[in-house]
């Protein structure tokens, strides 16, 4: 029969008359690999992030690895171990192909220390925001007697823009909306306008991934940078595509003439037209949909209507 005490990841048992000692040691956490690209949009300066999917594969890195190790007083313990991980989706997955399709696990015994070590990598990016934060190896020395290790699988937020083109600001709310509990649930309040506006705009980006949550005070927050001049860029990028409209953003920032090109697409335009776009002005600057959230591992934003080729790239 065994017999735990408790104190923080340090136990002992008793087995037929003998004490044993055995601790929960060197957990390791680890952080799904990112790159970085720095958009310049006018004079604002976005980050936008992705999944470096290569560095997913390389079972070799080291840095991809979970892992937990317990130290235990006699060899004798470990061929009474067995092992498993909890937490992410093996709470989910049912389906032993598929999760060693998700998962590698690898378990490592020495007798000369005497200890195990408990490894485990996630092998792809999973759009399910339950694969990340924390997992659990359980080292179990008898039914009623286990040992937890808790260690974490950290990602940057991971964000993705729901519609394209962006949803139109809804009059009666804020032309910037922060959701601090994602996934948001959209409005149905009548007062505000169409449920199907109002779902829309309270929808528009989509956290796919983050750990630990975004800082709650910012939580994920969109908007477009001119409000009133959404609807603008929207027809211009149907009109002439969205490289069109990028040369069209770059001729704004320079301040420049090639907005001759914007007076020429203007006379392309039906009158039927006219009354959706701002034809005798111009914006005050590049006008884009943005969404933007972070966390301790990092920041990251998406835009519309990019992104840009021409961008400045980082591994994280």
């Amino acid at each position: 029969m065994f017999l735990s005490l408790t104190p923080v990841n340090d136990y002992s048992c008793k087995l037929y008359s003998t004490l044993f000692s055995f601790a929960v040691v060197g957990l390791k956490n680890s952080t799904i690999p990112t790159q970085t690209h720095l958009d310049k949009i006018g004079n604002i300066k976005l980050i936008r992030r992705s999944v470096i999917q290569d560095a997913l594969f390389d079972a070799s890195n080291d840095k991809s690895w979970l892992s937990c190790r317990c130290v235990l007083s006699s060899p004798s313990l470990l061929k009474l171990v067995t092992l498993r991980w909890e937490g992410g989706l093996f709470d989910v997955v049912n389906n032993l192909t598929e999760l060693n399709s998700l998962y590698t696990q690898q378990t490592e015994r020495s007798h000369s220390s005497p200890e195990i070590l408990m490894k485990m990598r996630i092998n792809q990016f999973v759009v399910d925001s339950r694969a990340y934060g924390e997992y659990r190896c359980v080292f179990s020395f008898h039914k009623s007697e286990n040992v937890v290790g808790r260690v974490y699988l950290h990602v940057p937020p991971i964000l993705r823009l729901v519609y394209d083109p962006p949803p139109l600001p809804v009059v009666n709310l804020s032309s910037q909306f922060t959701c601090t509990h994602p996934p948001c649930v959209a409005s149905r309040d009548e007062s505000l306008g169409p449920d199907s506006n109002v779902a829309k705009w309270t929808s528009a980006c989509e956290l796919v991934a983050a750990y630990p949550p975004p800082v709650l005070s910012d939580g994920v927050t969109w908007g477009w940078n001119q409000p009133e001049w959404a609807d603008y860029a929207i027809e211009r990028v149907k009109l002439v595509g969205k490289e069109a409209y990028f040369s069209e953003m770059e001729a704004i920032e320079m301040d420049e003439g090639p907005w001759q090109v914007l007076e020429r697409k203007r006379r392309e335009v039906t009158a039927s037209d006219a009354h959706n776009i701002h034809l005798t002005k111009r914006p005050s600057g590049p006008v884009y949909f943005w969404c933007s959230a972070k966390n301790s591992i990092g920041e990251t934003a998406v835009w519309w209507p990019g992104p840009l080729e021409k961008s400045h790239t980082t591994c994280k």
